[in-house]
């Protein structure tokens, strides 16, 4: 299996799961207010406002970069004359338009949308301030143009339209490499800030982020080598990856879902990492337990299962909040733990156990919880 058909492969998965694929196609009810061949709009079923409205293109994509330059300009052409039916029909003048792309950037939803929020004076929310931080730009400045000016020429050489590219000169290599050279002296000498760093995610954030974004699991799964080079050459990947051995990470997330990548000497290196420690976990379930669970599959239903008003959907839940349910589920934590296929198996005939799951990727709860154990084992160890 190819990166490419491991990466469709990924999509088609995330798609099957998409609650909101799900809502375009009918199968969960929503309330649309806008449709066409391409695009649907939603009322949010958590709003911040009345008339909060969510706009996303019809085929699943994760995140925007992935959206074709046709689909994207059909959605965005379309932003202004929806804003403005949003403003008429919640008779506001004001409506704030909102995007959080990728995970880190605020993105809850592994199907990319953007908000429309109509706004009132005095609505108690806030404008999504950025934050004054003094920082001088005229350093980089040059860099910048000539960093763009490159990637805008190649984007526009693909597309034939090299004719647009009529603004400005591109920057010389030596002239890059002096900015380049004066704009990290100037950062090593500067003082240390007075707010810190933000941290870098931990590992169970870290494989929730990873199951979001289709390209790095696959890149993960089949070719760790070649992420690591690319978190190597990319900053932005350095603070994401920081402290983790990709390597190593990439053999545990195989091991945890049995995927066998295919065999390929660019796959292969010179020496193996050690293995991860065993994933921590309480013992297998008692033999009672594993009696009731197999009576419980083969009633179709459990006795206890007949109320479920008091279970809470795990898409529904944070991070924080699903791995704390888990913890004081002592059953559920084992099966996850130790036999998450079997876990799979009684879902469709467990009625507390479909409701908590529905809508839910189970294979990235199985994998962000497990990962979160393991850290925890680690922090306990040491």
């Amino acid at each position: 299996m190819t990166d490419e058909a491991s990466q469709e492969e990924l999509l088609r998965r995330q798609k099957e799961n998409c609650i909101f694929c799900k809502i375009i196609a009918g199968a969960i009810p929503a309330k649309k207010i806008y449709e066409d061949e391409r695009i649907a709009a939603i009322l949010d079923i958590n709003p911040l406002a009345k008339g909060h409205t969510l706009v996303m293109p019809k085929e699943h994509y994760p995140i925007m970069p992935l959206i074709p330059p046709e689909e994207f300009a059909h959605l965005f052409g379309r932003t202004a004359p929806l804003t403005k039916a949003v403003k008429q029909g919640a008779v506001t003048k004001q409506c704030t338009i909102f995007i959080a792309n990728g995970p880190l950037a605020g993105q809850q939803s592994p199907h990319f949308l953007f908000h429309i929020v109509p706004r009132e004076d005095g609505d108690g929310l806030t404008n999504f301030s950025i934050p004054q931080r003094g920082i001088n730009q005229s350093d980089i400045a040059a860099l910048m143009k000539q960093n763009l000016y490159s990637a805008m020429r190649e984007h526009l050489q693909r597309t034939g339209r090299v004719d647009l590219l009529q603004v400005g000169e591109a920057v010389s290599d030596e002239e890059a490499e002096r900015i380049n050279a004066r704009a990290a002296r100037q950062a090593a000498a500067a003082s240390t800030p007075t707010t810190p760093p933000p941290a870098p995610p931990t590992h169970a954030q870290l494989a929730a982020l990873i199951e979001a974004n289709p390209e790095l699991h696959a890149l993960l799964l089949n070719n760790p080598e070649k992420l690591k080079a690319i978190v190597d050459e990319r900053p932005e990947f350095q603070q994401l990856f920081a402290g983790v051995d990709i390597i190593k990470l990439g053999e545990q997330l195989r091991k945890q879902t049995g995927y066998v990548p295919p065999s390929s000497s660019s796959h292969s290196s010179p020496s193996e990492p050690p293995s991860p420690p065993p994933t921590p976990a309480p013992s297998q379930p008692a033999p009672a337990e594993r009696e009731d669970a197999e009576r419980e599959e083969q009633a179709g239903t459990p006795a206890r299962a007949a109320q479920t008003a008091d279970i809470k959907p795990a898409r529904d839940m944070t991070l924080s909040e699903l791995f704390t349910f888990i913890d004081g589920k002592e059953r559920l934590k084992a099966y996850i733990l130790n036999a998450p296929e079997k876990l799979k198996e009684l879902i469709p005939n467990n009625k507390r156990l479909s409701v908590f799951f529905a809508g839910a990727n189970i294979d990235a709860i199985i994998q962000a919880y497990r990962a979160y154990a393991q850290e925890q084992h680690e922090e306990g160890d040491a």
